[in-house]
């Protein structure tokens, strides 16, 4: 039997969008499906538990645009959102995947792709095409009405984000999976094209680094991929697995593990440097160009060079991911309070607590729009100043 999700159409969307106050647009008619579960709370209650700071944002240089409601069924949350100049794909604990208008918060579509339990690793765009992957399968629906075109098995379980590299008639989808495997699935024909073992569970996200795949197991395996065939290019090895993701600045895969260190690797598998702290790396790295940014529990937030590791400064008492530049300043976020910092010197320039903050994410990484998401299960859109 063919699974046909329950989905909420655009003219839903747009009902619901009434009802949350965005537009005042009528009710779909009594055919169009809809989705079984009930949201969790009432946008009121969501709304007054997410108050807006808006002197402390405007401190962090970006000014309020809008307040969005995506579907959150039960006692959920928001877990993924990914941030596109057009569209917000947004994904709660329940599994009910929603598409949202960048230009005012409204709910395109909304569906339940499958029941409550299963577990969804994380999404991406492909085109006109959102993917939505859970361990075992993969989703691909149109970004314009949300309608399903194809669910694909995926040969192995898998438990990263998926790495979407784009090919002809659909795009690669790379994932890690806990065997050790990490595979490349061909969305254009529902098949996996190639895969790569290694000892120990892959649970960082891979990163592209030009055409080629890095990866690094949890038993410290580092190992880098053709894309296109996954054949081996180079191979390392470090001391321990990682808790966070591996990034690149296009050159070099950095990697801050659980040994205690932070690493520079050449997409050859050539060690190119490694900063030993005293403590495991658990805050997520960022690479900017020239600079890694990356926390080190005994010094705070600290600035590497990109191509020798020597630091460049240390904002001592500073934690958390550096998630953005606005206007030549870093934003960083620690799970309680966004900073600005200087990116020459580490002075810390404003530090902002954000009650009801989850996670922050920006549709792209200089100078974008910050989209704030709540505990709630609210979006808020801020522009920069």
């Amino acid at each position: 039997m063919n699974f046909q999700p329950n989905r909420l159409r655009h003219s839903t969307a747009l009902a619901l969008a009434a009802f949350m106050g965005l537009s005042g647009l009528a009710a779909c008619s009594s055919s169009e499906p809809t989705l079984t579960r009930q949201p969790g709370s009432t946008v009121e209650a969501r709304a007054a538990a997410f108050p807006i700071d808006h002197d402390g944002w405007s401190r962090l240089g970006y000014r309020y645009d809008w307040t969005a409601y995506p579907y959150v069924s039960g006692r959920g949350r928001i877990r993924f959102a990914d941030a596109y100049p057009d569209l917000l794909i947004v994904q709660e604990t329940g599994g009910i995947l929603s598409l949202l208008e960048t230009t005012n918060g409204g709910i395109r579509w909304s569906t339940e792709l499958a029941n409550p339990l299963t577990k969804f690793v994380g999404n991406g765009r492909d085109g006109d095409r959102v993917v939505c992957s859970s361990e075992s399968e993969a989703f691909v629906l149109t970004a314009a009405t949300g309608n399903l075109l194809a669910r694909q098995r995926i040969e192995k379980v898998v438990n990263t984000r998926p790495l979407l590299i784009e090919r002809p008639g659909g795009a690669v989808a790379i994932y890690g999976t806990p065997t050790g495997e990490v595979l490349g699935h061909y969305l254009g024909q529902s098949v996996k094209i190639w895969g790569f073992d290694t000892p120990g569970a892959i649970e960082g996200r891979p990163v592209l680094i030009g055409s080629v795949v890095g990866a690094v197991s949890q038993t410290g395996d580092v190992f880098f991929l053709d894309s296109g065939s996954g054949s081996l290019q180079g191979r390392a090895r470090i001391f321990d697995g990682v808790s966070n993701d591996p990034v690149t600045n296009g050159q070099l895969m950095f990697i801050a593990s659980l040994d205690q260190s932070l690493y520079a690797f050449a997409p050859t598998g050539t060690q190119v440097w490694r900063y030993r702290g005293t403590q495991p790396l658990r805050a997520q790295p960022t690479a900017d160009g020239a600079t890694v940014y990356c926390t080190i529990p005994e010094l705070g937030l600290t600035a590497f060079d990109a191509t020798t590791g020597k630091i460049n400064w240390s904002a001592k008492g500073i934690g958390g991911t550096v998630v953005a530049r606005n206007k030549n300043r870093l934003i960083t976020w620690d799970g309680a309070n966004a900073c600005v910092i200087d990116p020459e010197q580490g002075d810390v320039i404003e530090k902002v607590p954000l009650a009801g903050v989850d996670f922050l994410t920006t549709d792209k990484y200089e100078d974008g729009i910050m989209y704030a998401v709540a505990k709630s299960g609210v979006i808020a859109r801020f522009l920069p100043r």
